[in-house]
């Protein structure tokens, strides 16, 4: 387990951990997403938020204290919840005195549309027990935030989940750690994985590696859900990958909201570069994601009749861009005559949904 710094701080019967560059922004993309998704899917009914590895559920900047993931979906709930609808949070965590932290930072956050529950054990273990409950047997919509340190978690414990057609998961694949693994040739890898194959990427190196293990992984997952982006993120104090924050949905709203948020919280981008993210303006930066656009379709997508949706289904997990950009390199083809758009949802010159696209 990572070994936070922590400290009391004033007032607090809690203790709080230190809030570090990557955790923090983990969480406003959290923040982000849920503020979204929490309105739309609590139209109807309930909903659970699932938090793996916790954590203690308080961090702290100097003397100033910010919410960890649990408290994070708590205080969403309260500003963007539906009236009448109820929200469950559930959180897992393998250390009790952590699991004895995050109670007392969840008692000062109670809301009468808020459950909390705080299951001590493993994730794999935790989980598994969960969804096989009977509470849990019929899975309301739920969401998954799940933030292991290092490999501590089995790909079985994801298709346990994802034989639910209800749910969501935001979760941190260590990059990093898998590609030492490989080089040591770890057996711990065929259960993070889920599979043997990564053997045969043992001898690559560099970019080309990196990029073979996430189309390995991300392979992985698209046998069990529609739509999954796996969004890179770079060392602070150097210039490699860390981490990827790996979404993954069967929905096309959730994907596309995903890139929404990430962008929109990373200067209109959806990798986070660290010491490099600010070299291009955000203008340049979307002149040059539409144009690339543009070649995709040109290149890929000729001939394509049909709604506005089906071609950002057929095109979302295929372009590292959000939907913003999708939709004004549809607007650019049809401005030089490469598509044609019958207007069905959307008015005058918009592109959205049930309009009709035909690139030519």
């Amino acid at each position: 387990m990572k070994k936070y710094v922590s400290k009391y701080l004033n007032g607090k019967q809690y203790y709080s951990w230190e809030y570090d560059e990557h955790t923090n922004f983990k969480h406003r993309l959290l923040g982000c997403y849920l503020g979204a998704w929490f309105p739309i899917l609590s139209r109807y009914q309930d909903l659970n938020y699932f938090d793996g590895f916790a954590g203690c559920g308080s961090y702290f900047i100097d003397d100033n204290e910010y919410p960890g993931s649990p408290v994070i979906a708590a205080k969403v709930w309260k500003d963007r919840g539906r009236s009448g609808k109820k929200l469950n949070i559930i959180a897992i965590d393998q250390d009790q005195e952590v699991c004895d932290n995050l109670s007392k930072v969840l008692n000062e956050n109670k809301h009468s549309s808020i459950e909390y529950y705080i299951e001590h054990s493993d994730f794999d273990n935790g989980i598994k027990k969960l969804l096989t409950s009977t509470s849990y047997e019929s899975i309301r919509p739920s969401f998954f935030f799940i933030d292991p340190f290092g490999l501590n978690l089995d790909f079985s414990t994801l298709t346990e989940i994802m034989k639910h057609k209800k749910v969501e998961l935001l979760l941190t694949f260590m990059y990093d750690g898998v590609s030492r693994c490989i080089g040591a040739e770890s057996g711990r890898l065929d259960s993070f994985l889920g599979t043997k194959e990564w053997r045969e990427l043992k001898d690559l190196h560099g970019i080309i590696r990196e990029d073979s293990v996430m189309d390995l992984y991300r392979n992985q997952l698209q046998q069990h859900a529609q739509f999954v982006w796996p969004y890179k993120v770079h060392s602070s104090k150097a210039d490699r990958t860390l981490y990827y924050l790996v979404h993954v949905s069967n929905h096309l709203k959730g994907a596309t909201t995903m890139r929404d948020c990430f962008s929109s919280i990373n200067h209109g981008r959806i990798e986070y570069l660290g010491k490099s993210n600010n070299q291009l303006s955000i203008f340049e930066l979307k002149e040059y994601q539409v144009s690339e656009v543009e070649n995709y379709l040109r290149r890929n997508c000729t001939g394509f009749e049909g709604s506005y949706n089906d071609l950002l289904s057929l095109i979302i997990d295929a372009t590292p861009y959000q939907n913003q950009v999708l939709r004004k390199a549809v607007k650019q083809c049809e401005k030089s005559g490469r598509a044609i758009v019958q207007r069905v949802t959307s008015k005058q010159t918009g592109i959205d949904k049930d309009d009709l696209v035909k690139l030519v």
